[in-house]
Order: C-alpha cells, then sequence, then structure tokens
C-alpha cells in the first residue's frame, strides 16, 4: 500500500475506510471473523470488531491512518481512549469470551496494531 494512494482518496472518510479494509483484510487472513463493521457500544463506536472461530475471544479494533511516515500523524485523544476503555470494560462483563481492544494504526509502510492498555 502506497501513502500515494491513501493521499489520494478525496476525504478523510473515504481514507478511513479504505484503511479499515485493509485491517479487515489483514485480520481475515489470520482467521478471524468480522462480526461488525462501525459497532456502537454504550461508551463508544468501535470500528471493527473480530471474533475467533471458537468464540472464545473478541478482539475490538479502532482504525488510525496517517500518510506520515512516523506515527506522529495519528490522532487519538485522552477522551478516545478513555472512551474505548469503558467500552472494553462493559463488554468484558457481556461477552462470554475474553474482549481484546487495539487500535491499528495504518501507514504507507503498513499495519501496527497496539494494544489499547498501552495507551492507559
Amino acid at each position: 500500500m502506497s501513502a500515494e494512494k491513501i493521499r489520494l482518496l478525496s476525504s478523510a472518510h473515504q481514507r478511513g475506510l479504505f484503511c479499515e479494509a485493509l485491517v479487515a483484510q489483514a485480520l481475515k487472513k489470520v482467521g478471524l471473523v468480522l462480526v461488525r463493521h462501525r459497532l456502537k457500544g454504550r461508551f463508544a463506536e468501535v470500528d471493527l470488531l473480530f471474533r475467533s472461530k471458537d468464540r472464545r475471544f473478541y478482539i475490538a479494533v479502532e482504525v488510525k491512518s496517517s500518510t506520515h511516515e512516523s506515527f506522529d500523524g495519528f490522532r487519538l485523544t485522552q477522551n478516545q481512549i478513555l472512551s474505548q476503555a469503558r467500552q472494553w470494560r462493559d463488554w468484558q462483563s457481556r461477552f462470554e469470551g475474553e474482549v481484546a481492544f487495539f487500535v491499528a494504526m495504518v501507514r504507507q509502510g503498513g499495519i501496527q496494531f497496539l494494544d489499547l492498555s498501552d495507551f492507559l
């Protein structure tokens, strides 16, 4: 994936959808099942929600994109982090399997997954 391709998309919304599709494709390749796209929880909206085939764990993903080589261009506010953390706690008590929250940083070089707990 090239930074130019991301940059050529005319709006941030289009870039976001494109990057969400890239992340979804990558996670499907490792055997995860997409449950929902743009799932609204009680505390936050989650870009992608996956589950394992055996339903033992769920992975919620917040997708961030940047055309910069470094990760300096990513926007993740403290309020977003806290909202995602509240949503994670809520789903931990509601889902039968374990729930993990990740931020997928998409840039020219590929996708980097970071555990939400790294931001807390």
